[in-house]
């Protein structure tokens, strides 16, 4: 019976052992075709999100195409315009422009050009003309307004825009406590029967401010590191000019003392000081304009405005970039 019981053991050993393996087998199919699958299901993922990469590259690369190429096509446009417009100034036609068509002229310059270039000396040439030559169309129309007029407003009108747009910009910049110390656009009002304040020298949070001309007005900016002690005096009525000695001091903290020194500044004030093109910065580089408003001649009156830049503010003619954009793909660059 032993033999036998071994026998029977024996014979059923290796049938266990063909079916672990068979059951093996099977496994080792199922997991190989599972892990085909897997690879599969894998690399086709793979190749969706590098597909959707590459249109996303695609659509980039076609929107900074089609952005260079439109930018491309306006500055050729804005390049021809400029140069159809200050051609006749500069001397390639023979003699003098008429003054009607040299005052369309600086119009159109004015209102396309206001920030590209500072165009104050070539208004100015035809405010003067148009003081002297009185146009055709002033002697049978309008003869009791100044000829100048209609120039001068084209500029009030710039003037404006570009101070909207300064407005635009410290709303982006601008902080709570930025506003406590001051006004980012000052409204002074001047006029020889203006009734002193108490204290008016030293009264600055309104900003709108009355004052007597030839009065120290004291004007902080926004952040209060600098501070601009200004005087207008000697108004021209006729040709409607206001003299300003301007005493800046500005703070830099951890400058030399001799930085903070301050700085004075005397220019005559007309219509054609635009706030992009005729400004100042000051050593700690804040930057300020002033910019004429309003001049009543029957009232004896003077609007001035004083207008306080953002901080890192710089004009178009300065920078080719925004530069704050490329501050923070510097500082994105750091941090990778």
């Amino acid at each position: 019976m032993a033999d036998d019981g071994t026998t029977v053991a024996s014979t059923k050993t290796p049938e266990s052992k063909q079916r672990l393996f068979d059951w093996l087998d099977v496994l080792a199919k199922l997991l190989g075709a599972l892990g085909v699958l897997i690879v599969a299901y894998a690399a086709n993922g793979f190749q969706a999100k590098a597909n959707q990469q590459s249109l996303r590259n695609q659509d980039r690369t076609t929107g900074l195409t089609l952005q260079s190429q439109r930018e491309q096509a306006e500055s050729q446009l804005r390049a021809a315009m400029f140069s159809s417009l200050i051609q006749p100034f500069a001397g390639a036609e023979k003699g003098l422009l008429a003054v009607d068509r040299e005052e369309l002229l600086a119009q159109l310059l004015v209102l396309n050009f206001s920030e590209d270039f500072e165009s104050k000396p070539l208004l100015e040439r035809v405010d003067a003309r148009l003081a002297v030559e009185r146009p055709t169309k002033w002697q049978s129309v309008r003869t009791s307004e100044d000829p100048r007029e209609g120039l001068r407003a084209i500029v009030r009108r710039v003037a404006d825009r570009q101070i909207s747009a300064l407005s635009w910009d410290w709303n982006t910049t601008k902080s709570g406590e930025q506003q406590q110390h001051g006004c980012e656009v000052y409204w002074l009002n001047l006029g020889s029967e203006v009734e002193p304040e108490p204290n008016a020298s030293t009264k600055t949070m309104s900003c709108t401010l009355d004052r007597r001309l030839g009065e120290l007005i004291s004007i902080p900016s926004p952040d209060a590191k600098s501070r601009l002690d200004i005087v207008l005096r000697k108004p021209d009525w006729k040709n409607e000019t206001l003299a300003i000695s301007v005493q800046a001091q500005a703070n830099a903290v951890g400058e030399d003392e001799r930085h903070n020194a301050p700085i004075a500044y005397n220019f005559t004030l007309t219509w054609f000081d635009l706030p992009l093109t005729d400004n100042t910065v000051l050593p700690n580089g804040t930057r300020f304009a002033i910019n004429l408003r309003a001049f009543d001649k029957e009232l004896r009156k003077v609007a001035v405005r004083v207008i306080w830049f953002p901080p890192g503010f710089f004009t178009v003619r300065e920078r080719p970039l925004d530069p704050r954009k490329i501050l923070r793909l510097l500082a994105e660059a750091e941090e990778k």
